[in-house]
């Protein structure tokens, strides 16, 4: 049997640097992130709820199945890779 983190290797990956934002608070839900490697924060009105460094963590899937904007922010700790689904809708 197939572990999920396998099934998710046929998707793109991206690469983002230390600081960036990978999801903002508020906006709109357009791809869903899968973590691949590196840390990220999970914030909600500007204070830190979380850490999270767990491959195969997923940010965005709430606003794609409720079709409501992003409800927190995710930012690179460090270096930080996940696995994208650009079209989640098809997914």
């Amino acid at each position: 049997m197939r572990r999920p983190t396998e099934s998710l290797q046929s998707l793109p990956l991206r690469t983002f640097a230390t600081g960036e934002v990978l999801l903002c608070e508020g906006g709109p839900s357009e791809c869903l992130y899968f973590l691949e490697a590196g840390t990220v924060e999970v914030s909600k009105e500007g204070q830190a709820i979380t850490r999270v460094r767990e491959k195969g963590a997923i940010f965005g899937e709430m606003s794609v199945l409720l079709g409501s904007p992003l409800t927190a922010t995710v930012t690179a700790v460090n270096e930080v890779s996940c696995r994208v689904v650009d079209a989640p809708e098809t997914f």
